[in-house]
């Protein structure tokens, strides 16, 4: 499969998620009929919602040749440091394969984020 296929089906995977959890989708790639999430800080991320307490959830998919970079590292921050409209803390979740997830905490270990309570991890 290609990384393009994969990368679409891990995110269609995740406005899934969030749609079963009762949040309103804001914005997803690669669905015709939502609009494209905004830039948060200087990334757009791969899937915005709200649930209804006003908290975002922020949706990334990530493949492995994409984690350890300097762009990614950017794009966790970014979106770690936005506050909600409501001003509550933005709540990120990952999305990685299952054999990738090891990698993924080691870098966040790496740069920090190990123990933050606003990043949820998921496995495709």
């Amino acid at each position: 499969m290609s990384p393009l296929k994969l990368h679409q089906l891990m995110v269609i995977a995740l406005v899934r998620k969030f749609n079963e959890d009762g949040l309103t989708i804001k914005g997803a790639s690669y669905f015709r009929d939502l609009e494209l999430p905004p830039k948060i800080g200087r990334h757009n991320p791969d899937v915005l919602a709200e649930s209804p307490d006003g908290t975002y959830h922020i949706g990334e998919a990530k493949l492995e040749e994409n984690l350890n970079t300097q762009k990614t590292f950017e794009q966790f921050t970014d979106f770690l440091n936005t506050k909600s409209p409501s001003n509550k803390p933005t709540q990120l979740h990952i999305i990685v394969l299952s054999e990738t997830e090891k990698k993924l905490r080691d870098l966040l270990s790496q740069w920090g984020l190990e123990n933050n309570p606003n990043i949820h991890i998921w496995t495709y």
